[in-house]
């Protein structure tokens, strides 16, 4: 043990580099960092003096092989330090797909800011990982990380991080190129205290826009695992467990393989009539981590002369959550083609997935090769058109509407959604031409309670007030023999469109805007066929735009987990009858996870009507029902990896409720994270008590409702001039509304003392409470989870 002077003169030599780190300047959010103004309560402190052999005290290396099973090849010995002893560490050479890390474990504590602080160089110049990172099977999540452009000389580098989970993690060293000797030396970790967490952290005033690529080739060469006979890495699903239903192997034939003619094999699947097997690439080779994007391609065809359908897909890999991320269904020819397709990772956290590969005809042989998993760097925050924020964005739903102390709230509202309010079409219209629009109480309920008092607030008090009307649910003699519920589809085209013409004339002008089915994806709401509701578009549209030319028709609005139905849908014609595209996306706590918005984006694109707008027509926190999180009655965070349901918060530790922080920011984040990727709508479920959720409570604004309420005001009408990322987890939107110049910060990760860009010329900050207080001359102030308004 070293004594207590000894760690001193360490902690203020540590101190005095820091001081000097225009030596080198790391890449990535380290380097965004300040020195600390105050000391961390130091943890580990490693000098590298005492003579050791391999690896210092502490310090392991970790190794793991390729698809050909060699480990890499390493040495570790002391070395010459910045004064006294070094820790040296190289990869002498690696396989494809092995790696080294040199590693310090500690056992860091869940919610804990932890601060590494070393000297770095090599034996020539070189890039350097360097992680904070929780260890365990299949969850390698990482608290902090940069890549380091080392030199020849010495230079202290600075990570921090805010460790979220309840596994032991480490300290990793991750060389990117072999045979390059690398040495630390002053190696420190410590645990931050609120006053270190506040350290000036400095907000660069834009972002890069270039958009770079990493790519990694994924070969067929083998060797073939010879019981299953699959390409390294590659393996079945459970359901083709039974290899009978399987025929695999390596396709050597001549032009079988690389179409340029240096590989030797492919991967070569064959099912049986029935069979639901399909290939998976190993998900720890690529567990597509969320918040990253993607671009997947592969070389892929069949046998001369035949004609096969095949997907190439990711796909979460949970049971009774089988859906994709995104992926790519063709017919294969004879000869090779490039299948290619685009995902952003947005599955929740602890869920699994995975690059699937599915037959989609039997008896057919499908050929993969030369895969590409291609990671695109850029700004995906970067704002999605240079428009004004429209004001449909800002709508909500509403159950109450006919009790005697409802009124109109103050919120900032433009829309109101119809669902969960008593007016489907089989209350509507119970018997065939039965409709009842005086005494009949559905019929009166949207008659009256509804339109005439929503169309009275339009005359009255917002002009720009638009209803959103959901069309659907069948009543029961108009449903096909056997169908025993709303969610089936109309047997007739004549009792569909009938139905449609009667509302479009009754309410031309009124109701303007057409969601054509809820939640088609969802067994609970249809249970037709894609085609079917591309039928029952085209006649929806042309009676709707005959009753009324403004109408707007949105497709059947579909869940998170329903991006390949609405592929079906687009696939099968529906793309020919509609003015944008519905979806629901419940965020709860988490809104910077928006990938899905992302994949239906690049969705759209692909069968192009990418000039479409998006509307988020219904969405909101997670509410207590339908396997949301609930704890004790409220709204909760999960605290553990993997599906966040009502039976994990029943788990002792499974949960936590959810922090009125929490519920102040959630919606306000989340209407910021859709302005800027320029979604058109969104309605909040739901005005009065919904679950746990609202944005109204005893007459005034909730806390869900401050927040919706503060962002309304902040963007309507304003236009995002730049939004981007800093540090991984702060967000900084740019904003301009006439004269008017401001930026909106928040962090997700722990509470920051952030310096201002000069150029801003900040004068006052605004919470979402509406508290307004001055900004020193230093430009720093603090931010949490609640966005703040920086006013210049």
């Amino acid at each position: 043990m070293r004594s207590a002077a000894r760690r001193t003169a360490l902690i203020a030599a540590l101190a005095l580099t820091a001081l000097l780190a225009a030596l080198a300047a790391p890449t990535g959010a380290a380097a965004l960092r300040s020195p600390a103004v105050s000391s961390p309560q130091l943890l580990i402190a490693e000098d590298f003096d005492e003579p050791f052999t391999t690896t210092a005290p502490g310090f392991r290396v970790n190794r793991w092989p390729g698809p050909d099973g060699r480990l890499p090849g390493y040495e570790a010995s002391s070395g010459p330090g910045a004064s006294g002893g070094a820790q040296r560490f190289r990869i002498v050479s690696r396989s494809t797909g092995a790696g080294a890390h040199l590693y310090r474990a500690w056992p860091f504590e869940r919610g804990t800011a932890y601060r590494v602080s070393l000297a770095i160089r090599a034996s020539r110049a070189t890039r350097v990982q360097l992680l904070l990172r929780r260890d365990g099977e299949r969850a390698f999540d990482v608290a902090a990380a940069t890549t380091a452009e080392v030199s020849t000389n010495w230079a202290q580098v600075t990570l921090q991080g805010t460790y979220s989970w309840a596994d032991p993690g480490s300290f990793r060293v991750a060389p990117l190129e072999d045979d390059v000797d690398v040495f630390i030396d002053r190696f420190t970790l410590s645990s931050v205290t609120d006053a270190d967490a506040r350290s000036p952290l400095h907000i660069p005033p834009s972002m890069d826009p270039r958009i770079g690529t990493t790519d990694t080739a994924v070969d067929f060469e083998g060797p073939y695992h010879t019981g299953r006979r699959l390409a390294p890495g590659w393996n079945l699903n459970d359901a083709a467990s039974d290899l009978a239903d399987v025929d695999a192997g390596a396709a050597t034939a001549p032009g079988y393989h690389d179409p340029d003619g240096e590989g030797a094999a492919a991967q070569r699947l064959l099912i049986k009539p029935g069979s639901r097997a399909a290939l998976y690439y190993d998900p720890r080779r690529f567990g597509c981590p969320r918040g990253r994007t993607y671009r997947i391609s592969a070389q892929m065809r069949t046998d001369a002369g035949q004609r096969a359908g095949a997907r190439l897909g990711v796909r979460r890999d949970i049971r009774n959550a089988f859906t994709y991320l995104a992926e790519q269904s063709v017919t294969l020819t004879g000869r090779w083609q490039k299948v290619q397709f685009q995902v952003a990772c947005a599955q929740a956290p602890g869920i699994p997935v995975s690059i699937r590969l599915t037959a989609l005809s039997a008896e057919r042989n499908i050929y993969l090769d030369d895969m590409v998993i291609s990671e695109i760097h850029g700004n995906p925050w970067a704002p999605a058109g240079d428009g004004a924020v429209s004001d449909n964005l800002f709508g909500l739903h509403t159950q109450k509407i006919d009790a005697a102390s409802w009124r109109w709230p103050p919120l900032g509202q433009h829309v109101v959604r119809l669902w969960d309010s008593g007016t489907q079409w089989f209350r509507l219209e119970p018997t065939q031409d039965g409709w009842d629009w005086s005494n009949g109480k559905v019929g009166k309920r949207l008659e009256v309670t509804y339109v005439k008092k929503l169309i009275d607030i339009r005359e009255h008090l917002d002009p720009k007030l638009k209803i959103i009307y959901v069309l659907g649910q069948t009543p029961a003699w108009a449903r096909p023999p056997g169908a025993t519920g709303p969610q089936s589809p109309p047997e007739s085209d004549d009792d569909w469109r009938d139905y449609v013409r009667t509302l479009a004339q009754r309410y031309a002008g009124k109701i303007t805007v057409w969601e054509l089915w809820n939640e088609f994806d969802y067994g609970l709401f249809y249970t037709g066929d894609a085609k079917r509701l591309a039928r029952l578009a085209e006649i929806a549209r042309q009676e709707l735009k005959a009753a009324y030319a403004g109408n707007i028709l949105l497709s059947p609005s579909i869940t998170v987990n329903g991006i390949d139905s609405l592929h079906r849908f687009l696939a099968a014609g529906g793309k020919d009858h509609i003015d944008g595209v519905a979806f629901h996306w419940y965020f709860a706590t988490d809104p910077e996870n928006a990938g899905v918005i992302d994949n239906i984006r690049t969705l759209m694109d692909r069968h192009g009507i990418g000039h479409l707008k998006l509307w988020n027509t219904e969405g909101g926190m997670q509410s207590c029902v339908g396997g949301g999180p609930c704890l004790n009655g409220t709204n909760a965070v999960c605290l553990k990896q993997g599906p966040c349901t009502v039976e994990l918060c029943k788990t002792p530790g499974g949960c936590r409720p959810i922090t009125d922080a929490e519920r102040r920011s959630a919606v306000a984040r989340a209407l910021f994270v859709m302005a800027g990727r320029g979604i058109e709508n969104f309605n909040f479920y739901m005005l009065e008590e919904a679950y746990d959720a609202r944005l109204m409570k005893d007459g005034k604004p909730s806390l869900e409702g401050e927040g919706y309420q503060a962002a309304a005001e902040w963007l309507s009408g304003a236009r995002i001039t730049a939004s981007y990322r800093v540090a991984e987890d702060i967000y900084v939107f740019r904003l301009a509304r006439g004269r008017q110049r401001y930026s909106v910060l928040w962090t997700t990760g722990p509470p920051e003392r952030v310096e201002l860009p000069p150029g801003w010329n900040a004068h006052t900050v605004t919470t979402l409470s509406g508290h307004t207080a001055a900004i020193a001359g230093d430009r720093q102030i603090s931010i949490g989870l609640e966005p703040v308004r920086i006013d210049s």
